[in-house]
């Protein structure tokens, strides 16, 4: 039975991969072709990889005392680049691992949204707690995706203290939105805008991929109702923050840090349960 099972699973598992395969592979398709160094090129390529891998031999955990654990360690991750991690004028959003510098709040949000959705009851502490740490970097990029999330959460559940969480996390958004900002880098920041000087069909295909990588969350069945809402809304805010200032773009644009977080996100459920 549990062999029937996993080979039931696994094409499961692999339809839960293609919100991340359709962006993220348009991603490495425009760094090639648009004059990125090959390193940025390699770099997403085996992001997009490594996250394909997770999604497919990785369960999320049905243990609640465990899922409990990793919101701790996230928010923990949230609150480190401050103290340990880069500062560049005056902002620490950034830690380095094995010399890969990871964005923090790509990594954390996604799975830290999909737990906060498990839990109606302790989940507005998490997320608050979260917003918190984002708020000392100061990310406004991390908070905005938060509040986005939670708000999804908020009206799915019909949850009056995740809407007051909402309410906190614009707030947080609004203030981080204040400080300083590192200068944009190229493939990185401003990626739409300056690529539809150059090809407007390129940014079409980057649309379109988007979108495809956001239809096929909505209708596969492995993350379940109201969390593929509550995920979605979180990359909404990420990509809001991308348009309205200089903060990098999830998925299309260089980094691993995304591509990661939304592999960890998009695990199909040890329980069967979806949520």
């Amino acid at each position: 039975m549990r062999l029937g099972q996993r080979q039931q699973g696994l094409p499961l598992r692999l339809s839960s991969a293609l919100p991340l395969f359709i962006p993220a592979a348009a991603g490495v398709a425009y760094l090639g072709f648009f004059g990125a160094p090959f390193s940025y090129v390699i770099i997403n390529a085996a992001s997009l990889g490594a996250g394909l891998a997770l999604i497919a031999l990785l369960p999320f955990s049905g243990s609640r005392a465990l899922r409990l654990a990793i919101a701790a360690l996230l928010i923990c991750l949230l609150a480190a680049p401050p103290l340990v991690g880069q500062s560049v004028v005056g902002v620490a959003r950034w830690i380095s691992v094995g010399g890969l510098t990871l964005h923090v709040g790509f990594v954390a949000a996604p799975l830290l949204v999909r737990i906060v959705a498990t839990e109606p009851g302790l989940g507005p502490w998490i997320a608050l707690l979260a917003m918190l740490a984002a708020f000392t970097q100061p990310d406004f990029a991390t908070c905005l995706a938060l509040a986005f999330g939670v708000f999804a959460l908020a009206i799915c559940h019909k949850n009056g203290a995740m809407g007051a969480v909402f309410c906190l996390g614009l707030a947080a958004s609004i203030g981080a939105s204040f400080a300083a900002n590192p200068p944009p880098q190229p493939f990185v920041e401003r990626i739409l805008p300056e690529l539809w000087l150059v090809s407007p069909w390129a940014v079409c295909g980057l649309i379109l991929a988007l979108m495809g990588g956001a239809v096929t969350l909505l209708i596969t069945g492995v993350v379940k109702a109201p969390t593929r809402w509550a995920l979605l809304a979180t990359m909404a805010g990420f990509f809001a923050a991308a348009g309205l200032g200089d903060y990098p773009y999830p998925l299309i644009g260089y980094g691993a840090s995304s591509v990661l977080g939304l592999a960890l996100a998009l695990l199909a459920p040890a329980d069967d349960n979806g949520r």
